[in-house]
């Protein structure tokens, strides 16, 4: 209903706290697939929090289903462009996310390398900054308006 067209990736964010399980992943993805969209994953693919885990689980159990999702990595951000406000066409020259157990890093779609950049104040004070995110798979970029 929306006009977004088919085979677009929409991402589900995981926080760091929250215990996202294998079968609520495989769920999401099924169920994105089924209509026409590619599934991915925002999360913090460290080993050490539960989505690296699960989405490994998820890698061994149901391969088929998790090896279509999209991974977006939000660490490590390179401390030196975070705070950033002239990031214009500029990237890390290493390539460096952390991936979850059963994929590499090229299989990586977009790493955020960088937070809290390019801080704006609107009319009210209120601050609004942005990540810096390189995109590594064409499947994420959009190139055309709904």
């Amino acid at each position: 209903e929306l006009g977004i067209p088919e085979g677009t990736a929409i991402f589900l964010e995981i926080g760091e706290t929250e215990n996202a399980s294998r079968d609520f992943m495989r769920g999401f993805a099924k169920a994105l697939m089924v209509e026409g969209f590619t599934p991915g994953f925002k999360a913090n693919t460290d080993a050490k929090f539960a989505f690296d885990r699960e989405f490994s689980r998820g890698m061994q159990s149901d391969k088929d289903i998790f090896k279509l999702c999209l991974i977006w990595a939000v660490v490590p951000t390179v401390k030196e462009y975070n705070g950033m406000t002239t990031t214009h066409l500029i990237h890390p020259d290493n390539w460096m996310p952390y991936a979850p157990s059963g994929l590499t890093r090229k299989e990586i779609a977009v790493w955020q390398y960088g937070r809290d950049c390019h801080p704006i104040e609107d009319d009210v004070g209120k601050i609004t900054t942005f990540n810096l995110n390189l995109v590594r798979n064409a499947q994420v970029i959009i190139d055309k308006m709904f």
